[in-house]
């Protein structure tokens, strides 16, 4: 009644299902407005068309087991252990066993590796969207999920998972919520947002006519418009109160006898008359009966009769006559599939006597209910776990009983991978615990641990690190070195690309300080982590150095496993530094010592390290037979989650073939993939696999805007912005590309991060030099990649993305330097290797480029060869239909001048720039001008630059004394002392509260002190001086700088954007453009 457009619209969804568009249709609306009996009416409608159908209800409150609503459809699609379809899915039985454990007993049982929280959740849901295209190929299915707004984030994450799917599959999900009980930090919010594939129906109230005709159809009362309003109104048009309201009426007894509002009893006229129509219906029950309900509310929607005996305190008889009642007037109903199982009709029933409980009954009956719980499920309590710890929880009672079932609970929901449960109650206990046993300091924080990997597996990076810090620092205050490197370590499964991650480097340090000599496996461990993490700081040797004696215990253990996992972190450490054949044999020792032990994820990481290595080195034929190792792994161990490497190591592989549809194909497979299982570096390495060959094509436009994207992302990471400026510079903006040459090689490259993306950084911009014709920085980075001339430019980590063979780029350089006879020599052996390694792509490029390098030699002998090269590079390049990239250099405006002068020589000063030399009259502005320069970012008051020329010319004082007398300059340096301690430790931790705090703190002393002394340690006088002299100063160093202006306008404006001046004055130039001065 009044839903014939809704309907229609839900039964076309079945239809579109049936003929194998399925998708996801969600019904919203407020309680008992009609959303379940919809459902019931499209479950019936998916019947009669021959559907496979299963309805799942997800349930209110806690102590429900994670992905609950699934358990219940999977159950029905798989009959339990009699479906063949389950049969065929021997390879998820561990899966499988997460949700329904009747499975197991009919599949064959193939435990699979150990995986990270992501992978092993990637890995069911996986297999759930599997089961269910297994079900679909006889005949579409259709599942209903009721009241989506009780379910677990898991089960929301997999719906979301497995609604991605299903515009191609003949499967309809239906789901039922309530949008009043939905805001932005709902689960079910981000399922919302999904609108392009996910059909929004909001189910309102009904109109005045189909209320009217409601009421009597249930009561025989036929009501006047004004009353069908008056009931619409107070009732919203919601069909469950209105039926409320109308089965009241057909009573009709005693309701008439109190004062009227249009022909109805006033107390039901009104808004808020739906709690007077509950309560009434509640009131009518005999007293047993409603002692009985109001328990039964404690127990939840749905509930076990014995179990509610049991809390009542009542023989189970009694307790079934009254249930009986209760189900006569419509407040239960018995559950079918289990008759002493009992259920509210509607869940605002159930709240209703919920909140008239006073909350100490509240507190004792809960107390009860886990009593009772636990002696009717005595025998096997393990899947009632959670219910009891929520009894528990709400009775507040017994916290080291509710301590013991939340934390159980939390590790069953954990192993069940309902992470977002296990966070909740990990967090739970975490609070009774500090609540109760405040002092046991060293289990809280192997709590807190356990509550970091739940939050990790949740991909809640922020609050995990959160609480490592938390257990750092309780951990050092308990003298816990053990925990204390449990959470240093974990912080590093934390995904951070690109960015120095400071509050792990500064745990691992504290770790390795607090750890105990004896304790080698975790020192071992903890060294390696450290040598990695210190991967994007400029100290080569450092981690080369702690890598070495991190191996060195490791070895000292015996422990294959510590050392195949230290290994591992060494390898990415000194990547950067150490040379290919080097890190080659270090993977392969990984391989081997991961096969000893059996461990597939360090298997993995170690056939991944190979890849990269052995592309670098050239050896394709071993690079092919490793992608084939690689992809035999992942798919013998349901290795989901790595799945995108393959295809694009196959794109890579391609690429290098020449076959460059192919490659393509792969690499937006290997998109796809990535993207299913969210990976957060999925788009680099797309990046990698396609941006050199749609520069070959022509097609730039997509690659800049992914590169663009991702600076945004990681603007840290250098590689992305050198990447950036190839494009531009192969695109006509050599311009743009030369700033990012520039910024890069103002230290000689130095600043270069030594991590794997190191030689795919530098050969990039060996191309950009070559491009913009920049002979300076040519040299500097010829030397840089010489030693790495028998390689191949390996774009990451991974193995994916080739760029060639460095002796090409090496090529490049040696012609900007005008070295043609060497350039030829690094070209000649590209195109060998390019030959050797079957690269057709890169060996028409070489030539290419050979070709010019010969014409612009001009030697005789070298015309006919230079035309050959372009003939056979031209043909070459047709048939694989590219065009030569990394053209020949352009002519570009002069770069400014990196250096200047300011020197003073006698009567006058010297400045020297872009104008060239020019001789500026003595004036004090340039001595103070003088003082800044010589100390680029540091800040001088006014009046330690006033101070040399004030004594020079014997100006006397103003002051009257010492601004602070010995007694307070010595509290403050000892304060300040303490500080600088306090802050380091802060640092170390990534407090940055705290940083920030002891910083603020330190500034101000440093002013204090700063007004208290003048040059070399003087006594300052009182602040009368101080406000003299920053006039002074500041009007003299802004006429200097209009001097040097009229004569140098580049430089003057330089120095008026770099100077700044008042109180405290400072030189501090743009770090991207530095000046170096001669003074």
């Amino acid at each position: 009644m009044g839903r014939e457009h809704v309907l229609h619209t839900l039964r076309l969804a079945v239809d579109d299902a049936v003929a194998g568009r399925g998708g996801l249709t969600v019904l919203a609306g407020e309680p008992g407005v009609g959303k379940t009996r919809l459902a019931e009416e499209t479950w019936d409608y998916a019947r009669s068309r021959r559907a496979a159908v299963a309805w799942g209800s997800c349930w209110e409150g806690e102590g429900v087991p994670g992905f609950w609503p699934w358990s219940q459809v999977l159950r029905s699609l798989t009959d339990g252990d009699r479906n063949p379809i389950v049969d065929d899915l021997a390879v998820a039985a561990d899966e499988m066993n997460h949700l329904v454990s009747e499975v197991t007993t009919v599949v064959r049982h193939s435990p699979g590796p150990l995986a990270t929280a992501g992978q092993e959740r990637f890995r069911l849901f996986d297999q759930v969207a599997r089961l269910l295209r297994e079900c679909c190929r006889s005949r579409p299915v259709v599942v209903v999920l009721d009241d989506l707004h009780w379910s677990d984030a898991s089960s929301l994450r997999l719906l979301r998972f497995v609604a991605q799917d299903l515009r191609t599959s003949p499967i309809l999900i239906l789901g039922a919520y309530r949008d009043v009980e939905i805001d932005a930090d709902h689960p079910m919010a981000e399922l919302l947002g999904e609108q392009t594939w996910c059909q929004h129906l909001r189910v309102g109230g009904l109109s005045q006519q189909d209320v009217g005709q409601l009421v009597a159809e249930i009561s025989g009362l036929k009501l006047s418009d004004s009353a069908a309003e008056t009931v619409r109104a107070a009732t919203g048009g919601n069909p469950f109160f209105v039926r409320e309201l109308a089965g009241l009426l057909a009573d009709r007894e005693g309701l008439f006898d109190g004062p009227m509002v249009n022909g109805l009893p006033a107390s039901l006229a009104v808004p808020g008359g739906v709690t007077a129509v509950i309560n009434r219906r509640i009131q009518r029950l005999s007293h047993p009966c409603r002692q009985m309900l109001e328990v039964a509310a404690v127990l939840g929607l749905d509930f076990d009769l014995e179990v509610l005996s049991a809390v009542l305190e009542r023989p189970e008889e009694a307790t079934a006559a009254q249930a009986a009642e209760a189900v006569r007037a419509r407040v239960l109903v018995r559950e079918l599939w289990a008759p002493a199982r009992f259920r509210f009709v509607h869940a605002l029933l159930r709240q209703t006597l919920y909140s008239r409980l006073a909350p100490g009954r509240r507190v004792d009956l809960h107390a009860r209910a886990a009593r009772a719980v636990e002696r009717r499920h005595r025998d096997n309590l393990s899947p009632h776990t959670a219910q009891v710890a929520h009894h528990l929880w709400e009775a507040g009672t017994d916290p080291t009983r509710a301590l013991e079932y939340t934390i159980e609970a939390a590790r069953q929901a954990m192993h069940a991978l309902a992470y977002e449960e296990a966070v909740t109650l990990f967090a739970r206990a975490a609070t009774i615990l500090e609540e109760s046993s405040p002092a046991s300091a060293v289990r809280r924080c192997d709590l807190l641990l356990e509550l970091a990997d739940a939050q990790l597996a949740t991909e809640d990076s922020a609050a995990a690190r959160k609480t490592f810090k938390e257990v750092a620092l309780l951990a050092q205050r308990a003298g816990a070195p053990e925990c204390l490197a449990r959470a240093a370590l974990a912080v590093g499964n934390v995904y951070a690309f690109g960015v120095l991650d400071n509050l792990e480097v500064g745990l691992l340090r504290t770790a390795l300080k607090a750890l105990p000599g004896d304790e080698v496996k975790l020192r071992a461990r903890l060294l390696a982590r450290l040598a990695k993490a210190l991967v994007l700081t400029s100290a080569p040797e450092r981690r080369a150095e702690l890598g070495e004696e991190a191996v060195e215990l490791a070895q000292r253990t015996g422990d294959p496993e510590v050392l195949g996992w230290v290994l591992l972190d060494r390898h990415i450490a000194i990547w950067g530094s150490a040379p290919a054949p080097e890190r080659l044999g270090m993977a392969t020792g990984i391989v081997e010592l991961a096969e000893e032990i059996d461990d597939r994820d360090l298997l993995a990481c170690g056939r991944v390290l190979r890849l990269a290595n052995l592309l670098e080195l050239g050896d394709i034929a071993a690079y092919g037979a490793e992608i084939h190792l690689l992809e035999q792994l992942v798919r013998e161990n349901r290795m989901t989650e790595l799945q995108w490497h393959v295809p694009l190591l196959r794109a890579t592989e391609a690429h290098i073939a020449g076959r460059l549809a192919e490659a393509e194909r792969w690499a937006e497979y290997g998109l796809a993939l990535g993207r299913r299982v969210n990976h957060p570096g999925i788009d680099r390495w797309y990046m990698a696999a396609k941006s050199l060959l749609k520069l070959w094509q022509g097609r730039t436009e997509d690659v800049e805007l992914l590169a663009r994207q991702l600076i945004e992302r990681a603007p840290a990471v250098s590689v992305l912005r050198t990447a950036l400026a190839l494009i531009l510079a192969e695109t006509g903006r050599p311009e743009e590309a030369a700033i990012e040459l520039e910024r890069q090689g103002a230290d000689g490259f130095s600043r270069v991060h030594r991590d794997f993306t190191w030689l795919v950084n530098i050969s990039c911009l060996a191309a950009i030099c070559h491009r913009v014709g920049s002979r300076s920085h040519a040299v500097v980075l010829y030397e840089l990649l010489l030693p790495h001339a028998p390689y191949l430019v390996r774009a990451n980590q991974v193995g994916v993305g080739c760029g060639g063979p460095v002796s090409y780029y090496l090529g490049l350089l040696a012609m900007t330097m005008d070295r043609p006879s060497d350039a030829v020599g690094h070209l000649d052996e590209a195109v060998a290797t390019s030959e050797r390694i079957g690269a057709p792509l890169f060996a028409a490029q070489a030539r290419a480029t050979l070709a010019d390098c010969l014409e612009a030699r001009g030697r005789a002998e070298d015309r006919h060869r230079a035309a050959e090269l372009r003939r056979q590079a031209d043909t070459a390049m047709r048939a694989l239909g590219v065009r030569q990239i990394l053209q020949p250099p352009v002519r570009l405006p002069p770069p400014r001048p990196r250096s200047a002068v300011l020197r003073r020589e006698g009567d006058y000063w010297t400045v020297q720039h872009s104008a060239g030399p020019t001789r500026v009259r003595d004036r004090i502005g340039l001595h103070y001008l003088c003082r800044l320069l010589a100390e680029p970012g540091r800040e001088f008051h006014v009046l330690d630059l006033a101070a040399p020329r004030d004594l020079e010319q014997g100006v006397p004082s103003a002051g009257t004394g010492p601004v602070l007398d010995e007694q307070a300059r010595t509290a403050y340096r000892r304060r300040a002392a303490e500080l600088e301690e306090e802050l380091r430790e802060a640092e170390s931790f990534g407090d940055h509260g705290r940083t920030e705090s002891v910083r603020r703190e330190l500034e101000a002393i440093a002013d204090q002190l700063t007004a208290a002394f003048g040059l070399g340690g003087r006594d300052r006088q009182p602040r009368s001086d101080a406000e003299r002299a920053r006039s002074a100063v500041t009007k003299a160093i802004k006429s200097a700088i209009g001097h040097i202006g009229d004569h140098d306008h580049v430089l003057g404006g330089h120095l008026q954007q770099a100077v700044r001046t008042g109180t405290f004055c400072a030189y501090t130039p743009d770090p991207t453009a530095p000046l170096t001065w001669t003074l």
